[in-house]
């Protein structure tokens, strides 16, 4: 390589030259430096790259490794496996979403029913969780309960006269509708719809309300349709545990207005009643009686029967005899209730029988009423003890099954219920009731229990750790020693370490 330069002061030409070798090994030397710090660059640039890629990657790694235990993992990659996976993920809730609101009308009906037959009440602790998903929205407990009937439909000994009262009682759903929409309503019959109708309105504004839609329908009905209702409404309930009561009190109305000679009418129960001399215990009331008194539910059982004597006492004009006739069907409830099992071998039975023979009508109702409610209280007490001390027992009895038989990996609550002799569903209800966790979870307690005292004192291996504590597998151990411990039991053991 030759350099020129040309002096200005003395017009000579100064030449140099570098030997070519010289010059490549000089720049030889820049060229390493240059591919040195590139190529470290590069190797940092990458390990950062790989470090933060593991980290974000890292979520998605545990959500794909969660969803192959639960799911099939053929497929060609991870990114594959979860587009798969979230496609039929999306794919089932959407199913399910459409099954759920085909079911809705379904579920709505049967609650309706149940808090028609008293088998849902305020003591429910679910109950509003069940409205929600029933579509039931209980803004008010204060309400009537009105029962429709079409009348000349008794006769269905064709299909034609049936699909005929079927399409009229859709045109009366859609016409009450149109005229009000604070309302519920089920059908009990063919020939009958049962409205509920639950407002914050004062019980004369809402009586109003009702009374002028149901007049409505019947014009409406009788001009376009030539279809005649007789509707019949019980007395306000101010409780959601008052709409049985509410409900049979328009049953018992609706049966008036049958035998009624006029064509159609509103019929409300506070005047219908007022024309019997007949006392008034409907057998629903009985079955709740004894159903309240053989749970020991001794809020319930008071209620009804305040309400029977209500009714009876001041609601109606009955005769001495009348009253008397009453008390006793009233004593003979509860001498069916005192024929349980669990009064057999006591002398609580005995004790509470002479109090019922006791009872005089020589005495005023106030003073029947309180020897009633004694008798009630103490065999509500009785019931109530003597369920605790036997579900203290039966749940003793569970844990003793389960600690003996825990190792046994087909160890079920039908296997407990059938050596106990009980439901399942009982089994597991007294179980939660009296310990306060489910049956499965303590199961699984005493497993982690052992499987810790056996990974502290022995140097067993996993899969035989897991098969002793009654699992199938030692993945299946893995995964609940870690959801319980939020540790592997490999990691467990190096902590002891």
């Amino acid at each position: 390589m030759l350099i020129t330069e040309k002096s200005e002061k003395n017009d000579w030409l100064y030449v140099a030259g570098i030997p070519q070798k010289t010059l490549i090994q000089e720049a030889a030397t820049i060229k390493y430096i240059t591919w040195t710090v590139t190529g470290i660059t590069f190797i940092i640039g990458l390990f950062i790259a790989l470090f933060f890629a593991y980290r974000n990657s890292r979520p998605i790694t545990n959500i794909i490794k969660t969803l192959k235990e639960y799911a099939d993992p053929e497929a060609k990659n991870e990114y594959d496996f979860l587009h798969g996976n979230i496609s039929k993920l999306i794919s089932t809730n959407t199913d399910l979403q459409m099954q759920l609101t085909e079911q809705k009308p379904l579920l709505k009906d049967a609650f309706l029913k149940q808090l028609l037959a008293g088998e849902i009440t305020e003591r429910n602790s679910d109950l509003h969780e069940f409205a929600n998903q029933a579509n039931v929205h209980l803004s008010s407990n204060n309400g009537y309960v009105a029962i429709l009937k079409v009348e000349g439909y008794e006769d269905m000994s064709s299909s034609e006269i049936y699909q005929e009262l079927n399409a009229i009682r859709i045109v009366i759903q859609q016409e009450s509708k149109n005229l009000c929409d604070e309302y519920y309503v089920t059908n009990i019959h063919s020939d009958k719809l049962v409205y509920i109708f639950l407002d914050q309105e004062n019980v004369k504004d809402l009586q109003e309300k009702i009374k002028k839609m149901f007049t409505s329908l019947q014009s409406i009905l009788t001009e376009e349709y030539r279809v005649l209702l007789k509707i019949a409404i019980g007395h306000p309930f101010q409780s959601l545990s008052d709409i049985s009561r509410s409900y049979n009190e328009a049953k018992h109305a609706i049966d008036f207005a049958i035998f009624s000679n006029e064509k159609q009418g509103m019929y409300w129960y506070d005047a219908v009643m007022k024309e019997t001399a007949v006392f008034y215990y409907p057998l629903e009331y009985e079955f709740r009686l004894l159903k309240s008194l053989k749970e020991g539910e001794r809020l319930e059982a008071e209620q009804i029967v305040q309400d029977l004597l209500e009714e009876n006492v001041e609601n109606r004009s009955l005769s001495a005899d009348m009253h008397e006739q009453f008390i006793n069907e009233l004593k003979g409830t509860f001498y069916k209730a005192l024929d349980q099992y669990v009064f057999r071998n006591d002398n609580t039975a005995e004790t509470l029988s002479q109090k019922l023979r006791a009872i005089s009508f020589d005495e005023g109702m106030n003073e029947i009423e309180g020897r009633l409610i004694e008798v009630l209280q103490l065999h509500c007490e009785f019931v109530n003890r003597n369920r605790e001390q036997s579900n203290h027992s039966i749940v003793n009895a569970i844990k003793d099954y389960v600690h003996e038989h825990f190792s046994c990996a087909e160890l079920t609550v039908y296997m407990i219920s059938d050596h106990l002799s009980r439901p399942e569903k009982y089994i597991s209800q007294i179980f939660k009731e009296e310990t306060g966790e489910y049956l499965y979870e303590y199961l699984e307690k005493i497993r982690m229990e052992e499987a810790m005292t056996l990974l502290t004192n022995s140097s067993r291996t996993i899969n035989d750790i897991a098969e002793q504590v009654g699992y199938n597998s030692a993945h299946s151990f893995r995964r609940a020693f870690k959801r319980v411990h939020n540790m592997t039991p490999n990691q467990f053991r190096k902590t002891l370490n």
